[in-house]
């Protein structure tokens, strides 16, 4: 939210205005999609949560965007079918599929083939060598500890001071409900095409 307020400055361009907005609307969504696909303890209320908001999302992405990529697709259509999967199954979030056992399935997939090539062979040994007999006893990584999170990717002065900071994060005056650009009239007219599936006639007129 600083950064689209730094982009903004003082200009009152109304089609700057409108980009912005839409780009905020996008990553609160996104921000409140991860917030929930990256928990490990869910309840039906959270899977019911991120069925609608990654829906919102995608939407958002397609209506105002140039183009969608596969993670937005992802995003989208693919996390909260895994993510009920997850929980009917094991009463668990994704978070339970970590990003180190991601990264430890590639780092193997591709360790099958070089070792396919016999050209890499010797050095991939002789790196192994390396790191099991001098960079692990020297660094000793295994000395650092995991220590089991629950805070959300909301920022804490969200939920701590709403008085002064609306939800999106920006800060807002303590007489108004929300800040400058989620109470902006095009904002509404950005959730409003969302929620309609086509952009409204305002915010097409402002995007053109």
């Amino acid at each position: 939210m600083f950064l689209v307020d730094a982009i903004k400055g003082d200009s009152e361009n109304l089609k700057l205005i409108m980009k912005l907005i839409c780009i905020v609307f996008i990553a609160i969504k996104l921000r409140d999609c991860a917030s929930r696909f990256s928990l490990y303890h869910i309840t039906p209320t959270v899977v019911q949560e991120l069925q609608q908001m990654s829906h919102d999302y995608f939407t958002a992405v397609v209506l105002f965007s140039d183009k969608v990529s596969c993670t937005v697709w992802s995003i989208g259509h693919l996390v909260p079918v895994h993510t009920h999967w997850m929980f009917d199954k094991y009463g668990t979030g994704l978070a339970i599929n970590t990003m180190q056992g991601r990264e430890a399935k590639h780092v193997q997939i591709a360790s099958y083939a070089k070792n396919s090539l016999f050209k890499d062979r010797w050095q991939q040994v002789f790196r192994h060598d390396y790191i099991s007999k001098l960079w692990l006893p020297i660094h000793q990584p295994c000395l650092l500890t995991y220590h089991q999170t629950k805070d959300c990717l909301i920022p804490r002065r969200v939920t701590t001071d709403p008085q002064h900071h609306c939800y999106c994060g920006f800060h807002k005056a303590q007489c108004n409900e929300k800040c400058y650009y989620c109470s902006h009239p095009f904002m509404a007219e950005v959730t409003r095409s969302v929620k309609e599936g086509k952009p409204t006639q305002e915010c097409l007129k402002h995007m053109s």
